[in-house]
């Protein structure tokens, strides 16, 4: 739903012609936040909820004409619940440096290319009452770059409405070790590295808005 009214808002406001050049010094603030949650009830053994939420400020700074370095933190939580037997915890907390550069196209729309890597440190909890001897504890850390093109509007001097593809190419590391709590299975250590492309679905699509401050 936020991202239909953002996107509503940007399409509204594309006849409208703003010339704000973004000029060295000028602070960059922004990010995005993201809640939902799921109630399935029926008649037969599948009720459950799931709820989550996802938050990730960013800063940054024009070190030249239409060019920016930031960095931004991310955190992330989610909750799946099932019959009160079955319940899994995730979580994460990283942070990421951008670099950010800016093609003026006119009547004030740029386009934009950005390059960046963070980290993260991410845990698992699994709880499952009917069968504990699967319960397990996974922690660990993932590495990631990613490339995001987009396209942004300056509704005024201070602020831009964009759209754009967070994932278009990226490579990720991901480490992770697994205790189960009984110690009814050995412990694992699990390493994986991928890399690919959100060309594929429209799930790396966003839509968000930033504030500059000259």
């Amino acid at each position: 739903m936020q991202n239909k009214i953002l996107l509503s808002i940007f399409i509204f406001l594309v006849g409208t012609t703003v010339h704000a050049q973004i000029k060295k010094g000028a602070v960059l603030l922004g990010g995005g936040i993201e809640f939902s949650t799921q109630d399935t009830k029926s008649s037969g053994p599948q009720n459950g909820t799931s709820s989550g939420i996802n938050f990730s400020p960013a800063f940054g700074k024009a070190i030249k004409e239409n060019e920016i370095i930031g960095a931004d933190l991310t955190f992330s939580y989610s909750k799946n619940e099932s019959n009160n037997t079955y319940s899994q915890k995730t979580s994460s907390y990283g942070i990421g440096f951008f670099i950010r550069k800016y093609k003026e196209l006119g009547k004030g729309f740029y386009l934009f290319g950005q390059t960046r890597a963070g980290v993260s440190y991410n845990k698992v909890q699994n709880r499952d009452q009917q069968t504990p001897t699967t319960s397990y504890v996974s922690k660990g850390y993932g590495m990631q770059v990613t490339i995001y093109p987009g396209l942004a509007y300056a509704v005024s001097k201070k602020l831009q409405l964009e759209a754009g593809l967070s994932n278009l190419a990226y490579i990720q590391f991901n480490h992770m070790q697994t205790a189960y709590d009984l110690n009814t299975y050995p412990s694992l250590t699990t390493n994986n590295f991928s890399l690919g492309s959100s060309l594929s679905n429209l799930a790396g699509l966003t839509v968000g808005f930033r504030v500059l401050l000259n």
